[in-house]
């Protein structure tokens, strides 16, 4: 099988020449390496389902990113689970090709030397900046290019870090000649390991027999280095290390690649507030005590780092960790101040500091760049507009000069010629072309890759693979370190010759057995599982709710009248999503849909699933990775429907199943997986607190509100004048999973007595108030260094007294339940306790009012007693008070 022609017309900013094309010589034969998969190019594949099967196992295991998010953002990562009034920040799909780049060893062997020598004259680059700055003193490096750059750290001239320049990612692209170039440094905190990890599990799999016969290099023996050197890493003198990994948060573009290396090296995952400075050390909070930290892998800019010291006000990093890094009391990697190396302008000296530092040439030549600070260089890049590539130094803006009009040009060329210290002209990056499935059929592409080392040791290794990015349109900015831009990736495939063994091993679950054993329960962890466990009932509660309403809808021929059954579910549903009802007549059916799919609405069964993402997102590194497999399904299910038509009443039941279906097997994944913490304590509490409001919720909604409505009275037995209609009973113990038991006991009596004696009191029946009170107290009594008092445990008790049989007997009497006000630490009374009414039905529709807010007060108390994050300490100044300082100055 042979491939089309390339794309018509160079990619805008290529380098002008011959395009190489890493699958065939110039003759018509496969390369080297390729000839052992023959079978990817040359057999009639179905690529189109290939590329289907490679999207839904990425969806399986929820791999995303957020565009053009950088972790500089102040925002408070997670906060938005709180609110159901927000709009769900929706992270993209990860693309990957289902056609990996193909090297050979032999070729790959000369790269990787080439990454290594680049690796080692960064890190020395690293340590004369911070040291003696013989670059800067013997004439090398003009002064200005280094000291105004927003990556060198003053603060951490002359601190002697144990970190290092621990991990390095390269960008590199192919000449038409076949020679590699080095395009551009990622130090800072190098992003996209572990997005090549998750693309090599995902293409392991589709082509899973030809994974299995070829003689590949595996990526297993790198992981196991790098977890391995970070337990090196360690302050010296500390023989057991307690290393984590700092990440800005979910709402981090790479949010994904952070929590992914996370859960494989077997790390906790923290965020700048788990962590606090104390007596000179970094500590973790942990549930009632602080636990040292003395490794912190960090994927944060280092400025962000410090809100003290580096940059006030930021809300991602821990105050004071600057002076703790120069007391030598943690390791920071990488460490802080190596953003310098990122620098565009250290492009155009990297030979000439090759030859200064390391006594050698570049193995790997550098993109040729041009820094304006040089008279020779700037009319070089002035004249060259129309093709060069134009950087700004410190801001990272770039210019592709060849889709500049000319009046842009010449308002660049102005801007260049003003401050010319500034700006650094490059080459294109030249880009090779690999086999690639585009709409269905194989073309070539160009891309570019970024290999990845990492130190361990004395020197550096190198990542047997990388992650290739597909570039089919132009660019005219530049992503960062910690942005990717969501374009189609690819993975790279090294055929293994004689000089590389292949290792054995499947990836899949490539360092599970390094997992460690250290589980620390931030309060920021136990708060996402809090959240995570009462989304998933949330969610689940819904879906059964519409799913029953729906076969109400159905026994009534899709007939739905004021005050009818239906018309009582709907208004049941709008009620307990708060969600306000449409007043036009929109059909039973696309409400019903609308409360399944509809993202952008509060309380729908989409809704909560994006929350609920969102905080397992939080915790990825403490879950299996099962649970997103059926998140997806849940997913999955309800965009089955959003492609049906509006009123497919046959879809909709099957969105409905197919949805709780994922979440019953997300709870059963749950229950019977994880290891009986405080996390899962703090899950459990918040699925049984989440369903007590959803039954009582359900209670007052179906029955007691519509019979107010009514008009409808009760005698001193509490039987009513008008008994509840027997559809929506039905309706409604299906809801709660309880028509089974309700039949037998009562044989389905329409009595509201029953039905709150079944799903209130009866502390046999798991759906019931009374058993999700218990299982709240039972599982906060779990807790390490749980208080016996407090106000979590008196309202427990409070609810534990009105949900007793003999309550629910007296409330549907017509008499107050006997409970004692439930009191703040103050004494004063917060949420009052029922009172009799003339009517019994107003006396039960006033105790259920009771119950919830006294459930929301409960959910409130945990909060506060268990999940609630100390402030960062601020600082008593700003940047924006201080005078500016001097040229040059960093400030």
């Amino acid at each position: 099988m042979s491939l089309p022609p390339a794309a018509p017309g160079p990619v805008p900013g290529a380098v002008p020449g011959p395009t190489f094309d890493e699958l065939r010589t110039p003759d018509g034969t496969l390369r080297v390496g390729w000839d052992e998969l023959a079978a990817l190019v040359e057999a009639p594949l179905d690529w189109a389902r290939l590329q289907d099967e490679v999207d839904r196992r990425l969806a399986d295991d929820n791999v995303t990113f957020r565009p053009w998010t950088t972790d500089e953002d102040d925002g408070e990562a997670g906060e938005a689970r709180f609110d159901d009034d927000d709009d769900v920040d929706e992270p993209q799909p990860w693309r990957l090709d289902p056609v990996p780049l193909v090297l050979h060893s032999r070729e790959w062997r000369e790269v990787e030397r080439g990454l290594v020598q680049r690796a080692e004259l960064l890190s020395a680059i690293f340590h004369d900046l911070y040291g003696d700055r013989r670059l800067l003193t013997d004439g090398v490096l003009p002064p200005e290019l280094v000291l105004g750059h927003p990556g060198y750290l003053r603060p951490l001239v002359g601190a002697r870090q144990a970190g290092g320049l621990f991990m390095v990612g390269a960008s590199l692209g192919r000449a038409g000649d076949g020679g590699w170039l080095v395009g551009a440094h990622q130090t800072q905190a190098p992003v996209g390991a572990g997005y090549a990890m998750e693309n090599r599990r995902v293409l392991s799999r589709v082509h899973a027999e030809l994974y299995r016969e070829a003689d590949l290099v595996r990526l297993t023996p790198f992981y196991q280095a790098m977890r391995a050197a970070l337990v090196e890493s360690g302050p010296r003198g500390v023989e057991d290390p307690h290393v984590v990994v700092l990440t800005p948060g979910t709402h981090a573009a790479t949010a994904f690649d952070q929590a992914f290396l996370a859960s494989r090296l077997g790390f906790p995952l923290v965020e700048g507030n788990d962590l606090v400075v104390r007596d000179g050390r970094v500590w973790l909070r942990s549930l009632g005590r602080l636990e040292p930290v003395d490794v912190i892998f960090r994927h944060v800019s280092a400025r962000a780092t410090d809100p003290l010291e580096l940059q006030p006000g930021s809300r991602l990093g821990v105050a004071g960790l600057t002076e703790v890094v120069r007391r030598g009391a943690v390791s920071v990697v990488n460490s802080l101040g190596t953003g310098v190396l990122e620098n565009p302008g250290l492009m155009a000296f990297d030979d000439r500091i090759c030859h200064h530092l390391l006594e050698e040439p570049l193995r790997l030549p550098s993109l040729p760049s041009w820094w304006c600070g040089e008279a020779a260089s700037r009319s070089h890049v002035v004249t060259q507009l129309d093709r060069l590539r134009v950087a700004q130094i410190g801001s990272g803006e770039v210019w592709e000069g060849s889709l500049l009009s000319a009046e842009e040009r010449d308002t660049l060329r102005r801007r260049v010629e003003a401050d010319p210290h500034l700006y650094v002209g490059h080459e294109p990056l030249p880009l090779s072309t690999t086999p690639s499935v585009r709409e269905g059929r194989l073309v070539p592409e160009r891309f570019h890759l970024t290999g990845y080392l990492i130190r361990h040791g004395s020197t550096y290794a190198a990542l047997p693979g990388g992650l290739g990015e597909i570039r089919t349109e132009p660019v005219a900015v530049s992503y960062g370190p910690h942005t990717v831009s969501g374009r189609p990736t690819k993975d790279l495939w090294i055929v293994s010759g004689d000089d590389l063994p292949p290792a054995s091993g499947d990836e899949g679950d490539m360092v599970a057995e390094m997992i460690a054993g250290t589980r620390a329960m931030m309060p920021r962890v136990l708060d996402d599982l809090f959240w995570m466990g009462r989304y998933a009932e949330r969610a689940e509660d819904t879906v059964r709710l519409v799913s029953a309403t729906h076969h109400v809808l159905v026994e009534l021929n899709m007939v739905s009248r004021p005050g009818s059954p239906v018309d009582t579910l709907l208004d049941s549903l709008y009620a307990m999503t708060t969600t306000p009802r449409p007043a036009d007549a929109t059909s039973v059916l696309r409400q019903l849909r609308t409360l399944l799919v509809n993202r952008s609405r509060r309380g729908t069964v989409a809704r909560s699933l994006a929350r609920l993402s969102h905080a397992a997102d939080g915790v990825r590194d403490q879950l299996s990775s099962d649970v997103w497999v059926v998140l997806a399904g849940a997913e999955r299910a309800l965009d089955q429907l959003r492609r049906r038509g509006l009123d497919d009443s046959s879809a909709l039941g099957d969105a409905a199943e197919h949805s709780l279906v994922a979440l019953l097997a997300l709870n059963g994944i749950t229950a019977e997986n994880m290891v009986r913490d405080a996390g899962w304590q703090l899950l459990d509490t918040g699925r049984a607190l989440e369903r007590a409001i959803q039954v009582v919720g359900l209670l007052q909604t179906c029955f007691t509100v519509p019979a107010l409505r009514r008009g409808v009275t009760a005698d001193e037995q509490g039987r009513w004048s008008t008994p509840p209609d027997q559809m929506v009973l039905a309706a409604a113990m299906t809801a709660a999973e309880s028509v089974v038991t309700h039949r037998r006991r009562h044989g389905g009596r329409p009595e509201l007595s029953t039905a709150l004696d079944l799903l209130v009191s009866d502390r046999t029946n798991p759906r019931s108030v009374a058993f999700q009170v218990e299982r709240i107290d039972a599982a906060l009594r779990r807790l390490p260094h749980a208080p016996t008092s407090g106000r979590p445990q008196r309202l427990l008790t409070d609810l534990a007294e009105l949900t007793t049989a003999t309550a629910v007997q007296r409330v549907s009497h017509g008499e107050p339940a006997v409970a004692p006000p439930a009191l703040d630490e103050t004494g004063v009374e917060t949420v009052p306790v029922a009172a009799p009414g003339p009517n019994p039905v107003q006396c039960v529709d006033g105790y259920l009012v009771d119950l919830r807010s006294r459930l929301f007060s409960l959910s409130e108390a945990i909060s506060e007693a268990y999940l609630t994050r100390e402030p960062q300490p601020r600082p008593l100044w700003v940047a924006a008070d201080l005078p500016p300082g001097p040229a040059g100055s960093g400030m």
